[in-house]
C-alpha cells in the first residue's frame, strides 16, 4: 500500500509541474564565457514563432521593443514555457535554456546608488505606460517607508516582473541583481 501512495504522489507532482513563478531563460555563459549563440537563439524563436502567435513581438506589438534578438528570443522561448508549463521538458529548447524559479530584482549592496539614481530608476519605471506604481504613492501598500531606496527597490523588482524573460529588466546599469544569483543568473 505504502508503494502505491507513493507512486500516486511522485505522479502528482509530475504533473503539476513548475509554478508561473518560474520562466524559462537562455543559460547563461560558460566558465570559458562562451554563451548561446545567435543561430541558436533564431532556431528557438523560429519554432516558436512556427507553432504559436508572436504578435507581441512583431512590428507594433505590446513586446516589440527593444527589437533585438536577444529580447525578442528571450520573450519566444518564456512564452512557449508559459503555454506548456505542465512539461516537464518544455524549457529545453536543445540545452541552450534552462528554468528560473523564484528570482527577484533588488538593489545591488555593492554598488553606492545616489539619491538621483534611484529617483531615476523609479521614474524611468513609473512613467512607462504599462506601469502602475500606486503601490509606492501616498496611500498604497508601498508607500512606507517614504524614501528613494525603498521605493526603488520595489520599482525594479516591479519592472523585473513584468519582463521577467529579459535579462536587461534587471540591469539599471549595475544598480540592481537578481537573486539567488546561482539559480537566476541566464544568458
Amino acid at each position: 500500500m505504502s508503494r502505491a501512495l507513493l507512486f500516486v504522489a511522485l505522479v502528482a507532482i509530475l504533473a503539476i509541474g513548475y509554478s508561473k513563478e518560474c520562466h524559462c531563460v537562455f543559460k547563461p555563459p560558460t566558465a570559458g564565457g562562451v554563451g548561446v549563440p545567435d543561430s541558436a537563439k533564431v532556431g528557438a524563436l523560429d519554432y516558436v514563432c512556427g507553432v504559436m502567435s508572436c504578435a507581441p513581438i512583431q512590428w507594433g506589438g505590446k513586446y516589440s521593443e527593444p527589437n533585438t534578438l536577444e529580447y525578442r528570443a528571450s520573450w519566444a522561448i518564456d512564452a512557449y514555457f508559459q503555454k506548456h508549463i505542465s512539461d516537464m521538458h518544455s524549457c529545453d529548447f536543445n540545452g541552450i535554456a534552462k528554468v528560473a524559479c523564484d528570482c527577484q530584482c533588488q538593489l545591488n549592496p555593492a554598488v553606492n546608488t545616489t539619491k538621483d539614481e534611484l529617483n531615476d530608476i523609479i521614474d524611468t519605471v513609473c512613467n512607462q505606460i504599462d506601469s502602475d506604481c500606486s503601490p509606492i504613492q501616498e496611500g498604497g501598500s508601498h508607500f512606507e517607508p517614504n524614501e528613494p531606496k525603498a521605493h526603488a527597490a520595489w520599482a525594479i523588482d516591479y519592472w523585473y516582473h513584468l519582463f521577467p524573460w529579459s535579462k536587461e529588466a534587471c540591469g539599471f546599469n549595475g544598480a540592481a541583481l537578481l537573486t539567488p544569483e546561482i539559480k537566476c543568473r541566464r544568458g
